[in-house]
């Protein structure tokens, strides 16, 4: 009883983290299953096109100030806290009337009906999100992932719980739009409160020139990322229609909640530990970035594996026979999300070392490749074209990326293939057994009996994991009691 009261009172333990995303994860995926079971495709297709236009303008606006802040050297002063609120607000109703002015030029160029209106009651979300407490930002810094939990869990509760009403009542499209906006007011409200904070106006910009230098790589970034992910959308609903879109998007989410929503906690959590020990013990990061990247590609891949294999069975279980058409779609996604969440883990390193010019030129090569194999792609192969284009994309990415982090330290190459051999190993065990068992049911139980038993080795392998987080978030000094697969810190 002792250790959970100590998880409880440490409001920097990776506990709070991983439950705010699992509840998140959660919670979200079941009332995307809500909205799919109750509003079909088409109104799938019609929420998708409101939430890309959103998401389009507001990383052509992104300015970067939560990795600035965390990443930087002193705290913030009162002055700059209002600086940040101000530049945000003004962020928030710029996004606001662009979306306003143009939501029928939206309609036309995506040519769905009705989406225009969406797009009008959809736009107040960014003004609310943008005049969020910068508390929170200070939280991250300050590794408070508490605090931040508390708010996302609350927030999202309370955005499922209006979602399920309004859907139940009105079944439309709108209704999960409205639910958005409640959730974001009360976001809003909680923020303040629970950080304790009374922002003003104040226009001193001088205060945050180093905040700007930094965030100025992550607004590239964030609009390339935006293109990337967003691209396969806008070709999916011009070329394909509305409902092929639903379905893509639907099985787009599915692969991602089972893989990269999973996994991302584990970036959300390392970013400042990552950064603090770059600060303060170099020597740990090598051994730091080992575990992890070891945790997300095993993770990734063998969840893969199982899902790419049962996906039939899967589906039918959860959304029913109307949405098999997405089970060929599925397959492919699970592959890139895959790729998306072993990527990650160098995305999270490079930023936190102070480098993220390097993932920010990247992504716009990457963004180059995907655009044309996509334009490609969807004239030759349909739907499935998009697929492998972002496929290819996510290839090269790993590549480059995960080249550029073993050439800094290249002490953990070794470690890191004998981990990929063994992953592989695993996986073909797997295969070995969908060959042997022909009964869908029968194999869905003994992957997932095979998937649990492997994890269980490598946790119970790795679990000098926990120590090196610890002690990078303290002032213990672990460093001689570390050690990592074949190889010993001296």
């Amino acid at each position: 009883m002792w250790r959970v009261n100590q998880v409880i009172q440490n409001q920097s333990h990776a506990f709070w983290v991983f439950l705010q995303q699992f509840l998140i994860r959660v919670v979200v995926g079941v009332k995307f299953l809500f909205i799919a079971r109750l509003l079909g495709p088409e109104s799938v297709g019609l929420i998708s096109i409101a939430l890309v236009s959103l998401a389009f303008i507001e990383a052509v606006t992104e300015l970067g100030f939560m990795q600035a802040i965390v990443t930087r050297e002193k705290e913030l002063n009162a002055t700059q806290e209002n600086t940040i609120w101000t530049v945000q607000l003004i962020r928030g109703l710029i996004i606001c009337l662009v979306l306003i002015c143009s939501a029928e030029l939206i309609e036309n160029i995506f040519n769905v009906k009705d989406a225009s209106k969406v797009i009008y009651v959809l736009s107040i979300v960014p003004l609310l999100r943008n005049a969020i407490s910068v508390g929170v930002y200070k939280s991250q810094r300050n590794q408070n992932f508490r605090i931040i939990a508390l708010l996302q869990v609350i927030t999202i509760f309370f955005d499922f719980l209006f979602t399920i009403i309004f859907i139940i009542i009105f079944k439309n499209a709108m209704s999960a739009i409205f639910a958005m906006v409640i959730s974001e007011i009360f976001k809003l409200i909680l923020s303040h409160i629970l950080l304790k904070t009374s922002p003003k106006l104040e226009f001193k910009f001088n205060e945050i020139k180093d905040i700007n230098s930094y965030g100025k790589w992550i607004w590239a970034n964030s609009i390339s990322t935006l293109l990337f992910s967003q691209l396969d959308k806008v070709l999916a609903s011009r070329y394909l229609g509305v409902t092929v879109l639903g379905l893509y998007q639907t099985s787009q989410k599915f692969s991602q909640m089972a893989i990269y929503d999973t996994s991302n906690p584990i970036g959300q959590y390392l970013f400042p530990i990552l950064s603090r020990t770059h600060r303060e013990k170099k020597n740990q990061l090598p051994y730091l970035f080992f575990i992890s990247y070891s945790i997300l590609l095993t993770f990734s891949v063998l969840t893969t594996a199982v899902l790419y294999s049962n996906a039939d069975i899967i589906i039918n279980l959860i959304l029913g026979n109307k949405w098999n058409d997405m089970v060929a779609l599925f397959k492919i996604m699970v592959i890139g999300q895959s790729l998306a969440s072993i990527v990650n883990i160098c995305i999270v390193y490079l930023r936190a070392i102070g480098k993220p010019n390097i993932v920010t030129l990247n992504s716009y090569i990457q963004l180059l490749i995907v655009a044309v194999s996509s334009f490609v792609g969807v004239r030759l192969y349909g739907v499935n074209g998009l697929i492998y284009a972002s496929i290819i994309g996510y290839v090269i990415t790993n590549l480059v990326l995960t080249l550029i982090c073993l050439k800094q330290i290249k002490q953990i190459i070794t470690s890191i293939l004998i981990e990929g051999v063994r992953i592989l190993a695993a996986v073909a065990v797997l295969i070995g057994f969908r060959i042997v068992i022909s009964d869908n049911i029968y194999y869905l139980l003994v992957s997932v009996f095979i998937y649990c038993i492997y994890m269980f080795y490598f946790i119970v392998r790795t679990n000098r994991y926990q120590k090196i987080t610890l002690a990078t978030s303290t002032n213990i000094d672990f460093e001689n009691r570390i050690q990592i697969p074949n190889r010993k810190v001296k």
